[in-house]
């Protein structure tokens, strides 16, 4: 490795620059959402695999070491290992299995379902690296917890207000606006039904 050569302490300066580049915001819009509420939030694994790419290069790689599939819940869980330079961690992630009506024993999206619990692994794996967490800390109740170190991002408002409600708008209805491109000022709770039929999710996959 290109880093044996380094002492207990040079090897612990390296892993906190790439510490400190690895957990900076993402750019805006890389958080998105499975409904509109704002709950579910999530950051695609594939903006994952870029921050790693930048600011790591070589030194890190993922591992897939294994795929159960649970017949009675009908859900495949992939299991991996992401390492960084001489850290580790493990992800887990799962996805719902379908079968044919006619054939149960069969699965007709076990390609499609081992891939999506693969890229949620590889979340998990990153989570534990703090990635993504200053991104997803407006969305999640453990982040005002005062040990995480996150308060002032969970309580973050902008200046603009809703045009309906006149309420402050909130990084989740910021994230909506711009995911729906809508240029007036509306909160979650107030976006015109018509403008957001173009797209299936609050934000798609």
């Amino acid at each position: 490795m290109p880093f044996e050569h380094l002492n207990f302490d040079e090897l612990e300066q390296l892993w906190k620059r790439i510490q400190d580049n690895l957990t900076k915001p993402f750019p805006l819009g890389s958080v998105q959402f499975r409904n509109r509420d704002g709950n579910g939030a999530y950051i695609p694994s594939r903006v994952y695999i870029h921050r790693l790419n930048e600011e790591v290069g070589s030194l890190w790689s993922w591992k897939i070491t294994s795929e159960v599939i649970d017949r009675e819940s009908n859900k495949v869980q992939v299991n991996g290992v992401l390492k960084i330079l001489h850290r580790e961690h493990e992800g887990m992630g799962f996805h719902d299995l379908q079968t044919y009506h006619d054939n149960p024993g069969k699965f007709r999206n076990y390609e499609d379902a081992k891939r999506a619990a693969a890229a949620d692994a590889l979340r998990d794996a990153c989570d534990h690296f703090e990635m993504g967490w200053v991104d997803l800390a407006p969305y999640r109740e453990w982040a005002k917890n005062p040990g995480i170190g996150l308060q002032e991002v969970t309580s973050q408002t902008t200046s603009d207000k809703c045009v309906v409600c006149k309420k402050e708008l909130s990084k989740i209805d910021e994230q909506a606006l711009l995911h729906y491109e809508i240029r007036n000022k509306y909160c979650v709770d107030h976006i015109p039904e018509h403008m957001t039929r173009k797209k299936d999710t609050f934000i798609s996959s």
